[in-house]
């Protein structure tokens, strides 16, 4: 697991810990998953194998009915729940858990056993537009039970930490349930006004953490509503787990109120209409992995795999055979219209009825297919002939660095799978049996890079609908799994 890929980044001194959040990012909270009942332990197992490919998951507080550290987590039950959050995060799912008052005293063993970043005190989520959101327990903001905040105080101090953990372990478990019947007698007795959290302290902290929305659970009453004098803050709580509205799920406009009981896979093959035509574009610079993710991802949505890539390449080998001169935009253009694209069922590329094979994908093609590609005479041809094909097969899986944006506009799905530059040329090396070239790849990448970013016609840029994807740190499996879960979900609304 890596630390970078599972822990919030610290902010500036004085503010909240700052996590990048995905779309398709799932909040859930008080979830009060009691390890000793053998029946909360499998739903709880289920729920969680059923987010498989999903990017992140978010609990918003008291994952646990109580927890007491070492007893529960090497308890049967205990076991089985963090043993399936390790499944989860091992499958590439990130997975954050802001304590809350009743597994306050998760901890870093617990997060390790579990596969999860523990945030005690929230943290603020980017989304990928750039908005804001700070995620809390939600405890914090009921600012009038000055009795609870005075527990809440001690209770999470090191000295009353330290000793519940040096407890034997059934006195641990005995003082667990006498706090949870007191809690409940008090919780009972106090006047509903009291309980509630504070829109002035909301607002507070929100601005504090320059935050349009703040996301919450604990009161276990849903909530989307705007609150402030000029309506500035949105401010969304989750019902109880099990609830009717009990989750928040991130998507391209914003969060959306879901249950967590529809938020499972279903199964692409029963949402794809054998009539409609389904085209899932795929846009990202070189050496991502675009070609190979893509043509899992047909196989698996059970659609047409549509390589554009490889049709430039196979224009370019043919401009470098008959000798035209890369940087003339007609020549090469009459190249590309006396060539016959297609391609076989299985999703290879031919050339005038022939393979293309390997000979498109030499260094020597590779350097030069910007070049050719760039050139808009060039790209009408073969656009042209990329929707003709895909109209011909009913529908596809197209991958490209326009494919989003000029080819399939109108995609159903869009996706913009990305890399940080040294891991695509670790990946591009290990392709091509290069591995102590990597230097030398990765300065050919960043001059693409930028070649594919700037030229006049077509550049590489994501699509504002398109879903963007991060890929460090994620095997091919894992990166087709995470575009599966998300085309359902696409699809699905």
């Amino acid at each position: 697991m890596s630390t970078d890929a599972t822990s919030p980044r610290e902010a500036e001194p004085g503010g909240a810990p700052e996590l990048a959040l995905p779309v398709g990012t799932l909040a859930i909270g008080d979830l009060h998953v009691d390890v000793e009942d053998e029946a909360a332990v499998a739903a709880f197992e289920t729920f969680v194998a059923n987010q498989r490919g999903r990017p992140c998951l978010v609990v918003l507080g008291d994952l646990f009915e109580y927890w007491i550290g070492g007893a529960q987590a090497h308890s049967r039950g205990g076991r089985r729940a963090l043993g399936a959050l390790l499944e989860l995060s091992n499958a590439g799912t990130r997975i954050v858990v802001v304590p809350g008052n009743r597994d306050f005293l998760l901890g870093a063993r617990d997060a390790e056993r579990g596969g999860f970043a523990l945030a005690p005190s929230g943290f603020v989520g980017r989304a990928q537009d750039g908005s804001r959101t700070l995620v809390l327990h939600g405890d914090e903001l009921c600012t009038r039970d000055l009795a609870y905040q005075r527990l809440r105080r001690i209770v999470r101090s090191r000295a009353v930490r330290l000793l519940a953990r040096a407890l034997p372990n059934a006195a641990a478990r005995g003082v667990a349930r006498r706090l949870r019947r007191a809690s409940a007698r008090a919780v009972a007795r106090k006047p509903s006004a009291d309980k509630q959290p504070q829109v002035a302290e909301a607002l507070a902290r929100a601005s504090a953490a320059r935050a349009e929305v703040l996301l919450s659970g604990h009161v276990h009453q849903f909530r989307d509503e705007r609150v402030g004098a000029a309506r500035e803050l949105r401010w969304l709580c989750v019902d109880a787990f099990g609830g009717g509205r009990d989750a928040f799920e991130l998507r391209l406009d914003g969060w959306r109120a879901s249950s967590s009981s529809s938020t499972g896979r279903s199964g692409v093959g029963a949402i794809l209409s054998p009539t409609a035509m389904t085209i899932v574009a795929i846009d990202g610079p070189s050496g991502v992995g675009k070609s190979t993710a893509s043509r899992l991802l047909a196989r698996r949505l059970g659609l047409f795999f549509l390589d554009t890539g490889a049709m430039y390449r196979a224009v370019t080998r043919a401009v470098l055979e008959q000798g035209v001169p890369i940087d003339d935009e007609q020549g090469c253009a009459r190249v590309a219209r006396a060539l016959h694209l297609s391609f076989d069922d299985e999703g290879r590329l031919l050339v005038d009825g022939d393979l293309a094979g390997q000979a498109i994908r030499t260094e020597f093609v590779t350097r030069h297919v910007s070049a050719v590609s760039a050139h808009g005479a060039v790209r009408d041809i073969v656009v042209a002939r990329q929707r003709a094909i895909v109209r011909e097969r009913g529908g596809a899986v197209a991958e490209g660095r326009d494919t989003t944006t000029a080819v399939f506009p109108d995609a159903a799905v869009k996706f913009f799978l990305t890399a940080s530059a040294l891991e695509r040329a670790r990946r591009r090396a290990t392709e091509l049996g290069l591995p102590n070239e990597v230097g030398r790849i990765l300065d050919e990448i960043c001059r693409r890079d930028e070649y594919d970013s700037t030229r006049a016609h077509s550049p590489l840029r994501q699509a504002p609908d398109a879903v963007r994807v991060e890929t460090d740190g994620l095997s091919i499996e894992q990166v087709v799994e995470r575009l599966a879960f998300l085309v359902e979900g696409a699809l699905r609304r």
